[in-house]
């Protein structure tokens, strides 16, 4: 569960972001950077008391893709500012969420046991789209827990095709069964 400091930072810049039309690109900006963000030194950098705030402030102009607008740069900036730079992960993914949201976009996690070609990746998601009706974003990720198959999160929903599902779909089926004959 996302906090309401960073629902109401992600919120400010999809705002503004729209008003100049500019959701494509703060999407594709935003998911590139929640990864850097993600990266245990930048962001022990970015935390850190004795970094003086310029120097953060210089490293989002070589992080940022090329063509990344002014206003996406001072928001990072005012991030730093307001000393909430511990934050900046968060507030790119929900970002994302957000703007896949204004764009009529559902995101959703596909789990396998191996990493899909692209063109898996590709025939899976258009072949929900076609069942759902709805165009995604799909964040492909591998677990090899699962053994096989393939674990799908739409939005609070999970749909469990994965031959650990199917297993234990099956023992439950036995387990009934055994108390109904012990009956």
């Amino acid at each position: 569960m996302t906090s309401p400091a960073v629902r109401n930072y992600a919120k400010a810049l999809v705002e503004l972001m729209k008003e100049r039309c500019l959701l494509e690109l703060t999407r594709a900006t935003a998911e590139i950077l929640s990864d850097y963000f993600r990266d245990r030194e930048l962001a022990l950098f970015l935390r850190h008391p004795m970094v003086p705030a310029n120097e953060k402030k210089s490293i989002f102009e070589k992080i940022v893709p090329p063509g990344t607008p002014q206003e996406f740069l001072n928001f990072l900036k005012l991030i730093v500012d307001r000393g909430r730079q511990d934050l900046l992960a968060e507030i790119m993914e929900a970002v994302v969420r957000l703007t896949l949201t204004e764009q009529g976009i559902e995101l959703v996690t596909l789990v396998s046991a191996q990493p899909l070609t692209e063109e898996e990746e590709s025939s899976l998601r258009n072949k929900l789209e076609a069942i759902w009706q709805v165009k995604i974003h799909p964040q492909f990720r591998v677990n090899p827990n699962i053994l096989g198959g393939i674990v799908i999160q739409r939005g609070d929903k999970i749909y469990d095709g994965s031959l650990n599902g199917q297993l234990a779909r099956i023992k439950e089926i036995l387990t009934d069964q055994a108390r109904i004959d012990v009956s």
